[in-house]
């Protein structure tokens, strides 16, 4: 794949997937209140970093075009 040789995963990528797996198990028994309020706290924290994400998506896309990842792929990357 074209990212193979990118250095685009950072070494603590692992550990976090295992963080949410755990999270996720705690929010199948948490209230929906709970739930609610986890949702609306995430949806707080990507508002907060929309520009980091729109940036980091940006470059994303440089990387793929000059890599020339198939249109198809490519549309997948742009936010809509």
């Amino acid at each position: 794949m074209w990212y193979k040789d990118m250095n685009i995963l950072d070494e603590n990528l692992f550990e976090r997937f295992r963080v949410v797996k755990g999270v996720a198990s705690l929010l199948s028994d948490s209230s929906d209140k709970e739930r609610k309020d986890a949702l609306l706290s995430i949806s707080d924290g990507l508002k907060a970093k929309k520009d980091v994400i729109f940036h980091a998506n940006s470059l994303d896309l440089d990387i793929a075009k000059k890599s020339r990842v198939s249109s198809s792929i490519l549309q997948r990357l742009v936010f809509s």
